[in-house]
């Protein structure tokens, strides 16, 4: 029975322990900074997007920035490679307003550029965004 009381209490501190890093790591003031991309769709970077007629469409790097007025700018490197010739680079940029959920680190993301809305989770020192495509992108400090 000590024992069952013991594991019971531990694990009531860990759970408490849990919520409250939750709390901390997904505060406003804690969400808002720099983020770079680390994968996209589950794949590490560089990661290609398309392949069509023999040209390669990759991200090879993506940054995300939270400011603390609920703006977000996020930037995504892209290289098109076509057999035989030099690959080519560009930015695809994106930016609008942001929100959390503060209490379960939800987040709901509004891209002006394109006019439609995705969500997010942030935990700790990572955000993972879900696309309305349902593509998973995943950002870290």
């Amino acid at each position: 029975m000590r024992r069952l009381l013991s594991a019971l209490a531990i694990s009531m501190f860990a759970l408490v322990a849990c919520d409250g890093y939750l709390d901390r790591s997904t505060s406003p003031d804690i969400v808002v900074g720099a983020y770079t991309l680390v994968t996209l769709g589950g794949h590490a970077l560089p990661t290609a997007l398309t392949a069509n007629g023999g040209t390669v469409t990759s991200v090879t790097m993506g940054t995300l920035e939270l400011t603390t007025d609920g703006h977000w700018t996020e930037t995504l490197a892209i290289q098109s490679t076509t057999a035989g010739g030099p690959a080519t680079s560009s930015s695809l940029v994106s930016e609008g307003s942001w929100s959390i959920r503060r209490d379960v680190g939800l987040m709901t993301f509004y891209d002006r550029t394109s006019g439609y809305q995705f969500t997010g989770v942030a935990a700790g020192r990572q955000i993972t965004l879900e696309s309305v495509s349902g593509t998973q992108y995943i950002y870290r400090r």
